[in-house]
């Protein structure tokens, strides 16, 4: 019997710019890595009423967060020089 789960690329650890992230989710959908999500549920303030709103979080955001934090730093650097 064929094992019938469709192959990912795996997702990577880290990006090396904002460029290789996008062009990586350009071109892999966020549905084939849903196992690697977590719900993460929070209220909103809409106008004076408490809307509650889930939202996946996992290695997508860590991906973002990380490469933001390296270029905040590298322009912390550009700063002290």
């Amino acid at each position: 019997m064929q094992n019938k789960t469709p192959q990912r690329d795996p997702l990577p650890e880290n990006f090396d710019s904002l460029e290789e992230f996008w062009a990586f989710w350009d071109t892999h959908s966020t549905a084939d890595y849903e196992d690697l999500m977590e719900d993460e549920i929070f209220l909103v303030n809409k106008g004076g009423v408490l809307v509650i709103q889930s939202r996946a979080v996992g290695d997508i955001e860590n991906a973002v967060r990380l490469e933001r934090d390296r270029r905040i730093s590298e322009l912390v650097q550009r700063g002290r020089m």
